[in-house]
């Protein structure tokens, strides 16, 4: 979901960030859309939320920290709560200790996001992100929404990240439990890549499976063998996806409302 907002200089653009579900930090409305600046990364950002849906249209939310009533987006907010502690820099003061790789991660795939994916670090672990991948057009996974976990170890990006699916799905390089047989998640991994990259390959494999190397037996004979069954089959995924959703953004709203 897209939407159309607009800066100081009145320069408009898009952009599309979702609510980190499972996280206790949810996305609420906070304040009219003022921009703040971020002390410790100077990064301009607006508190902002334009609905209850699932997926909100709004700008990164800045967290207020009650101690000192510094104002932190995200990223910084976590590096605060694992540093125990943060004061904003005085005049002349050393700059601050470079992000980790996830927060330069999430920098580019919040300012310019592939198609049909998207992504953020829980609010208390930039270790822990939440993404989704749209069902790319003109296959079976058309139209739906599809939830991952990403698990990063301290090593990355020298080491991959865990993903695994959350929705349920019929894929055949996709396990029961969710985890993908993914050559770039494995052997294949290169430190260049970052987080689009990883969620833009498990979309292209959703569009083109690899049967022959199957984590799905089922899914793959059926892929191989009978396409109108398989299909089917994933039809009821993408079906369950909308569900899925909807439940979310129901729980979302009652918690909000407690």
């Amino acid at each position: 979901m897209r939407g159309t907002g607009s800066v100081a200089n009145k320069q408009d653009f898009c952009f599309c960030i979702p609510i980190v579900f499972g996280c206790p930090n949810k996305i609420k409305q906070e304040g009219d859309g003022t921009p703040y600046v971020c002390p410790r990364c100077n990064n301009a950002q607006v508190v902002e939320a334009k609905s209850r849906m699932w997926f909100e249209l709004c700008w990164i939310p800045l967290i207020p920290l009650k101690s000192n009533h510094v104002w932190l987006c995200g990223i910084c907010n976590w590096q605060h709560s694992r540093d125990g502690g943060f004061q904003p820099q005085a005049a002349g003061a050393m700059p601050p200790p470079p992000q980790q790789p996830q927060g330069y991660d999430f920098k580019r795939l919040s300012s310019d996001p592939p198609g049909g994916i998207s992504g953020a670090p829980c609010a208390d672990n930039l270790l822990v992100w939440n993404a989704v991948i749209f069902g790319p057009a003109e296959t079976p996974f058309e139209d739906g929404t599809f939830k991952l976990l990403m698990t990063f170890d301290e090593a990355y990006p020298n080491k991959p990240p865990s993903v695994k699916f959350l929705s349920k799905m019929f894929h055949p390089n996709v396990y029961a439990n969710g985890e993908l047989c993914l050559d770039i998640l494995q052997n294949r991994w290169s430190p260049t890549y970052d987080v689009a990259a990883v969620l833009t390959s498990i979309q292209s494999l959703l569009h083109d499976p690899n049967p022959n190397s199957p984590a799905n037996a089922e899914a793959a004979s059926l892929y191989r063998e009978n396409m109108k069954e398989y299909v089917r089959r994933v039809k009821q995924t993408v079906e369950q996806s909308w569900i899925d959703e909807t439940e979310d953004a129901s729980a979302n709203a009652d918690e909000e409302a407690l």
